[in-house]
């Protein structure tokens, strides 16, 4: 057992839907139970009827891989183990997600080598597709990843929780990205559907690489 959950509202089955993959766990009622079930085998449907719900399971991913990240990150550091990965290559055709950006193609920003997009513990909540370039997230002020792979999202944790950064990110050196405004997230997931399906995709293989870490 290495989680239970009681709490209304809990998505639970999620991962293998969006990800389609077998699923990671066995999922066993304590007591009585009612649910909604959903059939997860057509994503598109959902995020063009039910974006809501689809932006749901995504804030609901994003909550799950901070709680995971931070008992990961406690771990290494009781043990001593080094935390900086590099992401150089596109995961899962993450490059795909900048054909899917049409509207944004008008929101490019550039910044020059160490700029800061955002600052851990500050209020902001756009989200950024990097074009190219390099960036090093860090907390702490220790780095932990670098990034360097077109089409990786960047921000959405803090746009989908509504909650203070938990990270740095810098630029490594000169850097361009599609910025999109995180308050308006759900808006415009409703124009391009697909781009949720890819968010939620993303955010899914996320938890499920810190999972298994």
């Amino acid at each position: 057992v290495i989680v239970e959950l009681n709490e209304k509202g809990s998505f639970i089955g999620e991962m293998s839907s969006i990800i389609g993959r077998k699923r990671s766990a066995s999922v066993r009622a304590r007591t009585d139970c009612s649910f909604y079930c959903m059939d997860g085998s057509d994503m598109l449907v959902l995020a063009q009827y039910y974006p809501v719900v689809l932006s749901k399971i995504c804030k609901s991913l994003a909550n799950k891989i901070a709680h995971t990240s931070s008992e990961l990150s406690m771990l290494k550091m009781f043990n001593n183990v080094g935390n900086t990965r590099k992401i150089t290559k596109p995961r899962d055709d993450d490059s795909r997600i900048v054909e899917n950006v049409d509207q944004y193609k008008n929101k490019t920003i550039k910044y020059e080598k160490g700029a800061d997009l955002f600052v851990e513990g500050e209020m902001s909540y756009d989200m950024y597709i990097l074009i190219k370039g390099e960036v090093r997230v860090s907390i702490g002020g220790e780095a932990i990843v670098r990034i360097s792979s077109p089409g990786t999202i960047i921000g959405e944790m803090s746009s989908l929780r509504v909650k203070p950064r938990s990270a740095t990110v810098t630029t490594v050196e000169p850097c361009e990205f599609y910025k999109i405004q995180g308050l308006r997230l759900l808006e415009n997931c409703k124009e391009n559907p697909q781009f949720l399906i890819k968010l939620a995709q993303i955010l899914a293989n996320r938890l499920a690489q810190t999972n298994s870490e």
